[in-house]
């Protein structure tokens, strides 16, 4: 092996660990997407979802089939979720800011995580909190995809009828 070869082999591994290390990088400072944060915060989470869950004692589960979504499209998943039914009175006592439901077009979501990132102001969502804001949002947001993708990510349930 020549001197050349040498240079060119100890280059191209410079590179390589270069790159490694940019994506590295990239990877540990990204801030986590809406929805994701640490295992911890993620179970912290689910636990408190999981509360709320099982003190409402009126809730039944009813099967709703929704929009088919992206990932559906992509056959990924064809099966309907199961959601738990809340009376609009159960969505009422969540109007605060550390905990906030509303409904929108007979689901029921949580838009608590909502309130700190809405582009529009904190205050858009919590004029929504423990009502159904049907109008507002559709007003707003009616159509859009990534609105309405992103309510969709919020749906812990639907409107008892």
């Amino acid at each position: 092996m020549n001197a050349s070869n040498k240079t060119l082999i100890a280059g191209g591994i410079a590179l390589l660990v270069l790159v490694l290390g940019i994506f590295w990088f990239v990877r540990e400072t990204a801030a986590p997407a809406p929805g994701e944060g640490s295992e911890e915060e993620q179970m912290a989470t689910s636990e408190d979802k999981e509360s709320d869950v099982s003190s409402d004692k009126e809730m039944s589960e009813v099967e709703t089939e929704n929009e088919e979504t992206e990932t559906e499209k992509a056959g990924r998943s064809t099966s309907p979720q199961v959601f738990p039914q809340y009376s609009s009175v159960q969505v009422s006592a969540h109007k605060s800011e550390s905990d906030c439901w509303t409904i929108v077009r007979g689901n029921v979501y949580d838009v608590t995580p909502a309130i700190k990132t809405h582009p529009g102001g904190s205050e858009k969502i919590l004029n929504m909190c423990g009502r159904d804001a049907t109008e507002e949002f559709v007003k707003q947001h009616g159509g859009k995809q990534k609105q309405e993708m992103g309510l969709e990510k919020m749906q812990i349930g639907v409107l008892e009828k």
